[in-house]
């Protein structure tokens, strides 16, 4: 009789709480496996994304470098390539090197043909390989510029260093570098590299919904034993993204010491009975009632409360634990968020400074001069940059016409024009001739600039109204263009390097006779460097086709519609450089 009641006994618990928590854990497993699963996939997907973003970021820093490379000296690309520890490479149309930090590699056409060949087609590429010279892999940047394609490259290994320590945090994700040929190229995990075949689920960002909604441990038999990865493709860039994870770390997230609680819980029910089953109950209520008050206390803006850790917390301590490291993680983006504020407004305030000193570089007006119509028109980029124009009459028949640009952007940039302005104004009231006005300000300002690697590009010229003559001499500056009374045009310009790239011994300075009908026509490198929504610039051809067709212009209608022109060609293109034109007409 006792046996047979033990069997009753046993046989209701085994329905009313055996059975029960049987299914419940059950249920409670396969919740467990779906947010687990639903944390891997959507890390999976944050860590594709920042590294994306981290490629973006190195792309756009890295093309900077490649255009400030392109405009500075052979002996400035070289002090650059020691200081960035980085290699530099130049190729002609032919594609071949003429210049590269390993020496070994100039005069050599069969670098990279193929990736050659399709940056003259889309302008600039990302690209990963081996380094003829040094054979390691490297992260090369190639872009064309004008008519050379210019390359920048980084040891790949050592910029992978920061990927790395992603298998530390979190899920411990494998991040590949596969070409559009489906071959491995680099890893975080060395064991990947050289494997072309894997049993693996390949999948994109638009699937990873799918495999949300699919997630639980009926998903998880399907892929036990596979690879997921997760395939995103990079911009500019000859190669894609792939973030992998085993389907064995998942599940090494997935239960744990889940059964050995469960099973802990079922015997104190069985064993102690009722009492002790509403005293676990209680027991265990205890550490979500602390993260709930915790939690309260947050809503109520007291951050200093924090999770403690509870014997019989069970999960409830990883919530806690997830919970502490959220709070902390919102306290450091509340604190970064104040000090990007104020980073901000400090910003704000230079380039309003930056502003007002560079409308002060810029005649209000044109002077009044005999014979001669001008024309002048500067629109500024966003950001603060370093271009002006000067029209300086002296004496009676005289006229000092300046057009610069500045090389660094920012009040620093706009400080340096003002001082090459005011000394090149000094100069000519001194009566001084054009090639020691041009001279003297050089090298005053090569001593004052020193190493800091400032210059400013310039074309300066004094026009001599009694005898329709034009002295000219270019700094680096881009060449001015002439037309005569017959519409035929050609560029002025002369051998010289920017202003206070480094003392000069001498000045070249030539001169041209002006006629009536004749126009003169200044410009900077912002016009025909605009660029529209699909990556075509404005272009020297395009400006030349349209000071033909408006030559017969009145000079300031001619620059006004210049202006418009461009930027009705730029369209919804954000404007990188200031636009900056002067045209004279002789009368």
């Amino acid at each position: 009789m006792i046996g047979s009641l033990v069997r009753r006994v046993a046989l209701v618990l085994s329905i009313l709480v055996v059975f029960p928590l049987l299914l419940y854990m059950g249920f409670l497993w396969d919740r467990d496996y779906k947010v687990k699963l639903n944390a891997a996939f959507s890390e999976m997907q944050l860590v594709g994304n920042f590294s994306i973003s981290f490629l973006n970021q190195w792309y756009h820093k890295s093309r900077r470098q490649l255009e400030t490379l392109s405009v500075i000296s052979e002996e400035g690309r070289e002090r650059a390539a020691n200081l960035l520890q980085h290699t530099i490479l130049t190729f002609d149309e032919t594609f071949t090197c003429t210049y590269a930090t390993q020496k070994q590699l100039v005069g050599r056409k069969d670098l990279f043909p193929k990736i050659l060949s399709k940056t003259a087609q889309v302008g600039s590429l990302l690209f990963i390989g081996k380094n003829p010279a040094t054979n390691r892999e490297e992260l090369f940047l190639f872009l064309r510029k004008n008519s050379k394609i210019w390359v920048l490259g980084i040891d790949l290994e050592n910029w992978m260093k920061m990927f790395s320590d992603l298998r530390n945090v979190g899920f411990p994700i494998t991040i590949s570098f596969y070409n559009l040929d489906s071959t491995l190229l680099f890893s975080t995990d060395p064991s990947e590299v050289g494997k072309k075949e894997k049993d693996f689920v390949r999948g994109s960002p638009s699937q990873l919904k799918q495999w949300k909604e699919k997630a639980g441990i009926f998903e998880g038999v399907k892929l036990r034993g596979k690879e997921i990865e997760l395939h995103m493709p990079v911009p500019n860039a000859d190669f894609d993204v792939q973030v992998s994870l085993t389907s064995e770390q998942i599940e090494d997230y997935v239960g744990g010491h889940f059964f050995f609680h469960i099973l802990i819980l079922l015997g104190l029910i069985i064993l102690i009975g009722g009492a002790g089953a509403i005293w676990l109950i209680f027991r265990i209520a205890k550490p979500f009632r602390q993260l709930c008050c915790v939690m309260q206390a947050v809503h109520d803006e007291d951050y200093s409360q924090k999770y403690v850790e509870d014997r019989l917390g069970f999960e409830i301590n990883d919530l806690g634990k997830n919970f502490n490291q959220m709070l902390a993680a919102l306290l450091r983006n509340i604190e970064a968020a104040q000090k990007e504020k104020i980073s901000r407004e400090l910003l704000s305030k230079e380039l309003e400074i930056g502003r007002n000193v560079q409308n002060r570089l810029l005649p209000e007006k044109t002077p009044e001069f005999s014979g001669l119509s001008m024309g002048k028109g500067f629109i500024p980029a966003k950001e603060v940059a370093g271009d002006f124009y000067d029209l300086f009459v002296r004496g009676e028949n005289e006229l000092l016409l300046v057009l610069a640009d500045g090389s660094d952007k920012g009040v620093s940039a706009c400080l340096y024009s003002l001082m090459v302005r005011s000394m090149l104004r000094s100069y000519a009231m001194a009566g001084e001739s054009l090639e020691n006005i041009v001279f003297h300000t050089n090298n005053l300002f090569a001593r004052d600039t020193g190493d800091t690697g400032n210059f400013v590009t310039a074309f300066v010229g004094i026009y001599h109204a009694n005898t329709h003559k034009l002295l000219y001499t270019s700094a680096g500056h881009l060449p001015a263009i002439f037309f005569d009374v017959d519409g035929n045009h050609q560029e002025l310009t002369t051998e010289g390097i920017a202003l206070g790239a480094t003392e000069m011994d001498q000045i070249e300075v030539k001169s041209i006779q002006l006629s009536p009908g004749s126009f003169l026509f200044l410009y900077s490198d912002g016009i025909t460097e605009a660029q529209n929504e699909k990556g075509e610039l404005f272009g020297k051809s395009r400006l030349i086709e349209f000071l033909i067709s408006h030559r017969l212009l009145n000079p300031q209608v001619l620059v006004d519609r210049l202006m418009n022109e461009v930027n009705q060609f730029a369209g919804t293109c954000a404007q990188h450089d200031d636009l900056t034109a002067v045209c004279l007409k002789v009368h």
